[in-house]
C-alpha cells in the first residue's frame, strides 16, 4: 500500500502538526492481507460464511477470496462514504466543523470558544 517510492528519502524526526501522510496506492500491488485477529466478531461471522458456503455436495471449495470480491462487487458509493466517514477520528470531525464555523460566520475565533459554543449547542 502506501510505500516509499526508489528515489524518495524517508524524513526523519518528529512528524509536523497537521503534517498527515498522503496515502498511495501501488497499482502494481496484486495480494493483500486481512487481519481479523483483532475482531473476534468478525473472524467468527467469516468462519461462518465459509462453512454455510462450503456446506455442498458438489463444486469447487469457497474462499475467503470469493467472499471479499462477492462483498466488494455489492459495495456502493453509499457505503463507501460510510467507511470514509468511519476512518475520521473524533477530533478530525470537530476540527472539520470548526473549519465549516469560521467559514459560514467569518468570525475569527479560537478553537477553544467554538467548542464552547459547540458545547452549548447541544
Amino acid at each position: 500500500m502506501g510505500q516509499i517510492m526508489e528515489g524518495e528519502k524517508k524524513k526523519r524526526g518528529r512528524k509536523k502538526k497537521g503534517d498527515k501522510a498522503k496515502f498511495e496506492l501501488n497499482m502494481e500491488q496484486e495480494k493483500f492481507y486481512v487481519d481479523l485477529s483483532k475482531s473476534r466478531k468478525m473472524l467468527e461471522k467469516v468462519q461462518k460464511i465459509l462453512v454455510e458456503a462450503n456446506d455442498k455436495e458438489f463444486g469447487e471449495e469457497v474462499t475467503f477470496r470469493e467472499l471479499a470480491i462477492a462483498g466488494i462487487k455489492k459495495l456502493t458509493d453509499k457505503d463507501i462514504e460510510k467507511i470514509r466517514d468511519n476512518s475520521i477520528s473524533f477530533k478530525e470531525k470537530l476540527e472539520i466543523e470548526f473549519n465549516k464555523y469560521k467559514e459560514s460566520n467569518e468570525e475569527d475565533i479560537d478553537f477553544w470558544e467554538f467548542l464552547n459554543r459547540y458545547h452549548k449547542q447541544k
